[in-house]
This record gives C-alpha cells, sequence and structure tokens, in this order.
C-alpha cells in the first residue's frame, strides 16, 4: 500500500506543483488524473456455478467478491513549431476484498510525436509498453495472466487535391506473459498497411484498405508462424444532419508456414448507424461479421458475428446516462485434417450495460455503472453468467 500512495501522491504533486511552474497555458499541456472505483463482481472467475469453482480452484469458497481500483496518470503534450510531442503514463492498482491473491498492478507507457512536414504530408512516429490483466472468461488457471505489449510504429499521410489522399503505417508488437505456461503464446506481429481515401466534402469519405501482418512466435516448436492478409473497402456517410451511416466490406487470407491444412480464409463486412432522435438523445447501432484465429482442440479459426445498439442521453451538460446491450458469436470452424468426431465449439456471448456520469464541477466526476456478461456453450464448462456494480470519482486537473 506505500507504493500505491506514494504514485497518488506524486502525480498529484505533478498537478498541482509543476503546471504553475511551467506557465499560464501548460493547464492545456499537463493533465494529472485520480480515479477510485469499486466494483462489485458476482462471479470472480467466470464459472458455471459454485461445484465447478471448486473442481477447478482448490481452497476457493465463493462466487463473489468486492473490487477496489485505484488509478493515477498524467498526460503531457508539447508543441514545437508545427510538430507536437506527447506522453501518457498510468498506473492501476487492482485490490480483492476476499481474493488477495487476486491483486494485480496494471501500467501503460506511451509516447509520440506528431508530424505536419510541408502542407500535405502528416504523420505521427509512436511507441509504448502496456500491462493488462487477461479477462478471467479467457482461461483457466489459478495464477492471475498478465499480458505485455511494446509497440513501436507510424505512419504518414498525403493529402493530395480534390480530396484524395493515401496513407501508409508500419507496426510492430512484441507479446509476453507472466506465467510460464503462457509462454508458447508469445510472439512478435508486424503490420504493414495501406489505404487510399477520397474525401471532397466533409459529408462522405470512401476508402480503401490493405493490410499484410507477420505472425512469428517466440516457441519454434509451436509451428503457429504465419501470414495474415486483408483486403477492405467502404464509405462513411453522414446522410443528414442527424444520421451518419458507415459501410465496409472486405476479405481475409490466413496462411500458416508449417501447419498443412490449417489455412483459412472468408469474407468479413460491417454496418454502422448513429441517429440523434433529439439533439439530447444518440441511437447508435453495430452488426459485424468478421473471421480470426481461436484453437480450440483441433479447431483453429472461429468466425464472429456480433451486433451491439446503445442510447445515450445527455440530460444536461452535467448529467448523462447510456444503456447498451450486443451479443456476439464465436463458432469454431475445422480444418482440412480436423478429427470428424470432434463437435465444432459455438458461443453465445451476451452484454447489457447502464451507466450514469455525473459532472459537479469542471474537474470531478462521479459515475455509477452496471454490467451483464453471459456465455452460453455447447461445451457445457465454459458457460457462465455474471454481474458487475461499480461506483467511481474521478479527479483530473
Amino acid at each position: 500500500m506505500r507504493i500505491v500512495w506514494g504514485s497518488v501522491l506524486f502525480f498529484l504533486f505533478m498537478g498541482v506543483m509543476v503546471s504553475p511552474a511551467l506557465g499560464n497555458d501548460v493547464g492545456d499541456r499537463i493533465k494529472t488524473s485520480l480515479r477510485y472505483r469499486t466494483i462489485y463482481d458476482s462471479n470472480i472467475y467466470r464459472v458455471r456455478d459454485k461445484e465447478q469453482l471448486n473442481e477447478l480452484y482448490t481452497g476457493k469458497d465463493q462466487l463473489y467478491d468486492y473490487i477496489h481500483n485505484i488509478s493515477v496518470g498524467v498526460n503531457v503534450e508539447y508543441p514545437v513549431s508545427k510538430q507536437k510531442l506527447d506522453f501518457t503514463y498510468k498506473k492501476d492498482f487492482t485490490f480483492f476484498s476476499h481474493y488477495s491473491s487476486e491483486d494485480y498492478q496494471e501500467e501503460e507507457i506511451s509516447g509520440g510525436i506528431s508530424l505536419k512536414l510541408l502542407d500535405r504530408i502528416t504523420g505521427r512516429l509512436y511507441g509504448g509498453h502496456q500491462r493488462k490483466a487477461q479477462s478471467r472468461a479467457d482461461y483457466r488457471s489459478g495464477e492471475r495472466v498478465l499480458h505485455d505489449t511494446d509497440t513501436a510504429g507510424g505512419f504518414l499521410d498525403y493529402r493530395y487535391i480534390w480530396g484524395w489522399g493515401i496513407r501508409g503505417g508500419y507496426v510492430r508488437k512484441e507479446h509476453s506473459y507472466s506465467i510460464d505456461r503462457y509462454r508458447s503464446q508469445e510472439r512478435v506481429t508486424e503490420d504493414f498497411s495501406g489505404s487510399i481515401y477520397y474525401s471532397p466534402y466533409s459529408v462522405y469519405k470512401l476508402f480503401f484498405k490493405f493490410l499484410n501482418k507477420d505472425i512469428d512466435y517466440v516457441d519454434e516448436t509451436s509451428l503457429r508462424d504465419n501470414t495474415e492478409r486483408s483486403v477492405s473497402g467502404g464509405i462513411d456517410y453522414k446522410v443528414t444532419g442527424k444520421l451518419i451511416l458507415s459501410l465496409d466490406a472486405g476479405y481475409k487470407w490466413k496462411r500458416y508456414d508449417e501447419l498443412e491444412g490449417k489455412d483459412y480464409d472468408g469474407a468479413m463486412w460491417g454496418v454502422g448507424v448513429d441517429y440523434y432522435i433529439t439533439s439530447k438523445l444518440l441511437a447508435s447501432g453495430r452488426m459485424d461479421r468478421d473471421i480470426r484465429e481461436g484453437i480450440f482442440l483441433d479447431q483453429i479459426y472461429s468466425e464472429l458475428d456480433s451486433w451491439d445498439v446503445s442510447f445515450s442521453y445527455y440530460i444536461t451538460d452535467k448529467i448523462n446516462t447510456k444503456i447498451g446491450g450486443g451479443k456476439k458469436r464465436y463458432s469454431y470452424k475445422k480444418g482440412v485434417n480436423s478429427l470428424p468426431s470432434i463437435e465444432e465449439r459455438k458461443d453465445d456471448i451476451w452484454n447489457a450495460s447502464v451507466q450514469f456520469l455525473y459532472l459537479p464541477v469542471e474537474f470531478i466526476s462521479i459515475s455509477l455503472s452496471y454490467f451483464y456478461n453471459s456465455r452460453d456453450s455447447n461445451f457445457d464448462k465454459y458457460v457462465f453468467d455474471a454481474h458487475q456494480v461499480g461506483v467511481a470519482i474521478t479527479f483530473i486537473y
């Protein structure tokens, strides 16, 4: 706890003492934040019932727990002529009232420079490190799994006359995990992307994208090195002052270097709608289809169909609410050499949420939230229901 409160005091010192020392406009350049959040979670380990909890985790005696989170951070922006430097640091401390062995810390460090070269060329160079806790819905080991990601990349954008433009980018990510059991998942990805877009007016934008992703696993015995390529195109269209529509479609290919019969490909598409029913009430909805790697027994990828809807109501300048919900269906698929005796797995994941936000003064926000998450599966051991109720207070200076 000394580390936690030491970090809190340090970031408060940064906001209160450093900003005035650097000038009157630094309030727009340096922001420090502090948030305290308490959550009741009805199903910490995302299991079917208490019987399954006892089977999977020795010594665990209850499904629910109270989670306490302290988050501190600082964001710095500094303009240099037409360029802009930025840096962000965030640290999260999470504690469990009953299951103290589940306590963990998360961290995010990022920085970069936004470039403006001549009048038509813009770009960005960036990098960072992130440590995040994996969701308990994704694994069934006793230890908490922390996922580290180191990122470096950049892009250049050239906007031509009459609304035409091109963009090229590169991103490298190194993924590692906190426990030995997940060493086989450690990998390096390199993304090479390019796009052409046409946006002569502010009401619509046409685009075409290409992505090549090389994925190399650190464990050479995994035989999972592969290349993923995709092409897609679409339109973002402001139909009226109240209605915004987005459409996109494409195709994806995955090719493994050594796993014969595991290659796959398929179509992907998405439809999104934002509609302002009134000036204070926004309705949003989206449907998507994708394919992605998802290993289960001899099944190596899944088709993902999803939809979600939400309503945001801005009651006043200081009070707003949001209600939403959706569903994801993961349909795992077999490869050419898969065993016919094993049933293909299908998961339906439902979610719903209600959020309330109140801003009593400019630098303080208070939020209340409820989240529901459930998974239904034709493999009974992956079924669960979970409810979360939370309250949080945030200071930004």
